[in-house]
């Protein structure tokens, strides 16, 4: 089974306070417009064989040295389409890193801390019943499998929003992908 989250990152054309890219572009600096509270709308998946949506309500604090803290636990679930079943999955739990922007919608997360993060998974059958592909197996304990993308395992991302490395930023809305994982999250803004 192979699904990941997918998107495409884009740039920031604009450059003011709330706009990624506008902090100082000094190694080891971070972005102005990352740091604050930040909750998650959805995390989506467009690939040629599978489609995801969800994740909604996952909550990230970002510090102005960097720290993130994550807590995974209110997250509504993922659904995900593949052929020839479908499944959804959603994690529990919290994880950390520590993020730096090093230039304009590039993201970087160093020191990453799953240990407190589980995953749990449900497979549906075409003839209408489940069956369970993990439950609250510890993130760390995830080894990704030659059959898929890189940071994934049976197609979950094994290390969810931190792979990211590319971001825009604004105001109200902060957009994270990873282009290994082939992931995309997009967050509301709480508080900065």
């Amino acid at each position: 089974m192979l699904v990941a989250l997918a998107a495409c990152a884009s740039s920031c054309a604009k450059r003011d306070k709330y706009t990624a890219g506008s902090g100082a572009a000094q190694p080891g600096a971070l972005d102005a417009c990352v740091v604050g509270t930040w909750k998650s709308n959805v995390a989506t998946l467009n690939l040629k064989l599978a489609q995801a949506t969800g994740g909604a309500n996952v909550e990230m604090k970002i510090e102005p040295s960097g720290a993130c803290s994550m807590d995974f636990t209110p997250m509504s679930v993922i659904n995900a389409t593949a052929k020839p079943v479908n499944f959804d999955f959603h994690y529990s739990g919290k994880a950390t890193a520590l993020l730096k922007t090093p230039s304009a919608g590039v993201i970087t997360a160093a020191q990453s801390d799953y240990s407190g993060l589980k995953a749990s998974a449900t497979i549906h059958m075409p003839s209408g019943g489940t069956m369970p592909l993990l439950t609250n197996v510890p993130v760390a304990n995830m080894a990704p499998t030659t059959a898929s993308p890189a940071g994934t395992t049976q197609g979950i991302d094994s290390s969810p929003v931190l792979s990211a490395d590319s971001y825009t930023c604004s105001a109200s809305t902060l957009t994270l992908t990873s282009s290994i994982a082939h992931t995309q999250w997009t967050f509301s803004r709480i508080t900065k």
